[in-house]
């Protein structure tokens, strides 16, 4: 069998970018305590707004046992509370506390961060295009994950003719 000769590129790239997400996770942790994706599901609910849990976790596109996780470390860390509606007392409100806006609008690193000084100077349709593998990536993932699968996708073709 003929190695394919995109793995490798396709691999290093991943691998540079991973590198350089976690410089992004580090200052992040030390500033704030808060895993990037922490970061995002404080934007989500910002963006949000005072909402019932269950609206919480279908906006954040994640089953609600990982959400609950979420909202109880964002909770512990003081970033989010939690309450009772007063409408409905079986329906449970969240919204991000003083500290968890704080945190969210703390983001002038993230902004400086060669990561996103890279994807920024891209054009649109580059950033499109981006944005499409990069959610295929992670939605392939997140799939297999939810119905068992164990098998490893292969890596697409067109990823290094895209950039060649």
């Amino acid at each position: 069998m003929v190695p394919d000769p995109t793995v490798p590129r396709v691999l290093r790239a991943v691998l540079r970018t991973l590198a350089l997400a976690e410089s992004l996770q580090r200052e992040l942790a030390r500033r704030h305590g808060v895993a990037l994706a922490d970061l995002n599901a404080m934007h989500t609910l910002a963006r949000l707004g005072e909402v019932p849990i269950s609206r919480y976790c279908a906006n954040l596109g994640v089953p609600n046992s990982t959400a609950t996780h979420v909202v109880d470390r964002l909770e512990s860390a003081g970033f989010l509370e939690r309450r009772l509606a007063s409408t409905d007392r079986r329906v449970t409100l969240v919204s991000l506390t003083p500290a968890g806006l704080q945190a969210i609008e703390d983001t002038e690193f993230i902004l400086r961060s060669e990561l996103v000084t890279s994807v920024l100077a891209m054009g649109p349709e580059e950033r499109t295009r981006l944005a499409q593998l990069l959610e295929r990536l992670v939605g392939g993932s997140a799939a297999a994950a939810s119905v068992g699968e164990s098998r490893r996708p292969e890596v697409p073709k067109d990823i290094a003719q895209d950039h060649e």
